[in-house]
């Protein structure tokens, strides 16, 4: 299926990915910290499983994947935080590279 969706498509699924991902990172630290796991376990369950189901398929990427993927859709960085790792064109480069290894490590 990858192979039939554009760029922007799969950058575009993977910001949803990641929105996702932090919500239900959100959802759960607050559930925790509140009691609310014994009110909505099932909610919680579905959270953690989403969070782990991204954070497994981070295991199998490439350390560049997984900085990439954690900073720019998993995580609120600093707009300009590859500066301190990469050059522009070889972090747009690596970025295409990690979007697809990331969504091929989801099977998507």
């Amino acid at each position: 299926m990858q192979n039939q969706m554009t760029e922007s498509t799969k950058r575009k699924l993977a910001e949803y990915i990641g929105n996702a991902y932090m919500r239900s990172r959100k959802r759960m630290d607050v559930m925790l910290n509140t009691g609310g796991v014994e009110e909505n376990p099932r909610q919680y369950h579905t959270d953690a499983d989403l969070v782990y189901l991204v954070d497994r398929a981070l295991q199998d990427c490439s350390k560049d994947t997984r900085k990439i993927i954690r900073n720019e859709y998993l995580q609120k960085a600093d707009a300009y935080w590859y500066e301190e790792f990469y050059s522009r064109s070889t972090y747009y480069r690596l970025k295409r590279y990690a979007v697809n290894e990331f969504l091929k490590s989801l099977d998507i």
